[in-house]
């Protein structure tokens, strides 16, 4: 998988920012990348912080929860019980290559 460009970040509203990065990867291996949570050790988080937990449950009433740890050893954990629409919309993106799904982690093929 191969990243082809920078990181566009857009504030859609004063509680929504969009984050998008093109990958030149079969749609599979993103979704893999962004749903597993020994693929998300690999990239997830700011340079220099590691993915030290990484829960997901992707099923109806599943869970997602991510723990990172700074350099400095700040730790910033995140947990989401039954996040709302998290593998409907994913798997509805990568269906029908929808562009305007607004959630947690979206995935959208061309």
């Amino acid at each position: 998988m191969r990243n082809t460009g920078t990181l566009q970040v857009t504030m859609k509203s004063d509680r929504e920012v969009v984050l998008k990065r093109i990958f030149d990867a079969p749609r599979r291996m993103v979704f893999e990348a962004m749903t597993k949570p020994e693929l998300l050790k690999r990239w997830m988080g700011p340079r220099g912080w590691e993915l030290v937990v990484s829960e997901i449950e992707l099923r109806v009433g599943g869970k997602w929860r991510s723990v990172l740890r700074s350099p400095e050893g700040k730790v910033l954990e995140k947990f989401l019980k039954r996040p709302p629409l998290f593998v409907c919309l994913i798997q509805q993106a990568l269906t029908h290559g929808s562009p305007d799904v607004s959630f947690a982690h979206s995935v959208a093929s061309r």
